[in-house]
């Protein structure tokens, strides 16, 4: 697992770490299409949130993923995507095949999504770099 405080700083407010049991449980549910390297930042803190100064995140924990999910109906619009947190406005953030991208609420074409990481470490690696 990297550390993520390297990372993170002070900018971050982490969660506790994921309870494996439900881990497990929302990966069934899911089919377990999260990758691996998210996964391992979930056993470092299950979501969070925080502002870069260009950016505001918020992951979600993973007890809330299927749920915010369907609410959003990723499946329809983006299928085999898992959103896993927001901008606390109108961008999500999203895996699809490992990558990273952002795309508005309520826009139902893939046309519409940003890649902005080829995987979920890129993706946190330059987390700081995404503006708005």
């Amino acid at each position: 697992m990297r550390d993520y405080l390297e990372t993170f700083d002070r900018w971050w407010h982490s969660n506790p770490p994921v309870d494996l049991v439900s881990m497990a449980t929302t990966l069934e549910k899911i089919n377990n299409v999260l990758p691996k390297d998210y996964l391992d930042f979930l056993k470092w803190s299950n979501g969070g949130e925080g502002d870069t100064g260009s950016n505001h995140f918020t992951f979600w924990k993973i007890e809330e993923l299927q749920d915010l999910n369907l609410i959003y109906d990723i499946e329809s619009f983006l299928p085999g995507a898992v959103a896993f947190g927001d901008d606390g406005s109108n961008i999500i953030f999203l895996s699809s095949d490992s990558k990273v991208g952002r795309t508005p609420y309520g826009y139902g074409a893939d046309d519409m999504v940003e890649m902005l990481a080829k995987d979920f470490s890129e993706f946190i690696l330059n987390i700081k770099k995404f503006g708005p």
